[in-house]
């Protein structure tokens, strides 16, 4: 019981932390197709109170094995299971982030849930805990099928 309340009291803490940021994934449908072409977008608004109170932006996926990948600054490489910042040295901004925009192919089927996190400046969120949240925790699921998009119905006259 104790360790509820002391995780309820931080879980309180990080969402008055310093920071005024809220974080949303856009441009997601619940169910995608063989051929159909996905696309995450991720709304940041992130107001610091100082110049000098920067912050990370992490961002990941859990795939339907129960794996989960990290967003990367890289372009050749977009996803590493090794946990890091998908953005660093966040100061005050309104901006929109490409997580993933890609055709689905035959065997990615399966639920995936995506998040994203503004986090203290060199921290990580998984090591360093709720302390160093300076965001909500965004979050948005979909499922990709391994079939194609049932063809409409034939139309009547």
């Amino acid at each position: 019981m104790q360790k509820l309340l002391l995780s309820l009291l931080l879980l309180s803490l990080a969402q008055n932390a310093k920071a005024d940021a809220e974080l949303s994934f856009t441009s997601l449908k619940p169910l995608y197709y063989v051929g159909e072409y996905i696309i995450i977008d991720l709304q940041g608004n992130l107001q610091q109170p100082s110049r000098f109170d920067r912050v990370d932006l992490w961002v990941a996926v859990e795939l339907p094995s129960g794996d989960w990948l990290f967003k990367t600054p890289i372009g050749l490489a977009p996803f590493d299971p090794k946990p890091q910042a998908f953005r660093t040295s966040l100061d005050t901004a309104e901006k929109n982030h490409r997580i993933l925009d890609f055709e689905v192919i035959p065997g990615l089927g399966g639920d995936y849930v995506f998040y994203a996190l503004y986090v203290e400046e060199g921290k990580n969120p998984l090591t360093d805990g709720i302390p160093t949240y300076r965001s909500n925790i965004a979050t948005v699921a979909t499922t990709l099928r391994n079939k194609s998009l049932p063809p409409p119905p034939p139309e009547t006259p």
